[in-house]
């Protein structure tokens, strides 16, 4: 459990903290840091809520019931936010102007959003640690 609790934190601590670099113009996303920061942020999402459900799952019987809740309102809703962003992301792909990014941008917040409430849960289902003086 704390193996799977240590990477599933410090994977969605280093998601957060990514996107500085400059992209090359002939590459695949055409220097558009909106475009590939999407992409991270849509899949790491993808990879953190599957992770942070699953061991959930696997130790909802030793975990604080907030944290359970918490796992149950994603389980119910990261499809369909996830699914969202990949919707907006193609549009803004398609059409790069203001609204579409905009929208993307806002899709993008709300699993940033997903990605803090995992960190959250995963830092308050560690049970407390001795102070060494």
């Amino acid at each position: 459990m704390k193996k799977i609790l240590n990477t599933v934190l410090l994977f969605t601590l280093v998601m957060a903290f990514t996107g500085c670099g400059t992209l090359a113009p002939d590459g695949p996303y055409k220097s558009d840091k909106v475009l590939y920061g999407a992409d991270q942020t849509i899949v790491s999402s993808q990879r953190a809520v599957q992770a942070f459900v699953t061991w959930e799952m696997q130790n909802r019987s030793v975990l604080p019931v907030e944290v359970s809740r918490a796992a149950d309102s994603i389980r119910e809703n990261a499809k369909q936010w996830i699914q969202s962003a990949i919707n907006l992301r193609e549009a803004y792909a398609a059409n790069p102007n203001r609204d579409n990014e905009n929208n993307l941008v806002r899709s993008l917040d709300i699993l940033q959003t997903v990605l803090n409430e995992i960190a959250i849960q995963m830092i308050a289902s560690r049970p407390p640690q001795p102070i060494n003086n």
